[in-house]
């Protein structure tokens, strides 16, 4: 009986926990604005298989800095890279 009542809960604080940390994230998100873009670079397709949106970086530093001075209106850029190894 004793482990039933840990059992629910243990289920009963990591959903709080959950919800918590998506609330948080979404408060994160929201705080941005609603004038943010992200511009991602093409789809690659290998063999009929979608690869999926940038599964290619074949956007560069220098096109974040183009676009800074080529758009008229855009303040501020940032450029990462991301993948999976």
């Amino acid at each position: 009986m004793l482990g039933i009542i840990i059992g629910v809960a243990s289920l009963i604080t990591m959903l709080a926990v959950g919800y918590g940390a998506q609330r948080f994230m979404e408060e994160r998100l929201s705080s941005l604005g609603s004038n943010l873009l992200m511009v991602l670079p093409g789809a690659m397709t290998r063999g009929g298989v979608g690869m999926g949106i940038g599964a290619v970086s074949r956007l560069a530093h220098a096109d974040a800095e183009a676009m800074l001075k080529e758009i008229k209106g855009l303040v501020k850029v940032d450029s990462n890279v991301q993948g999976s190894v």
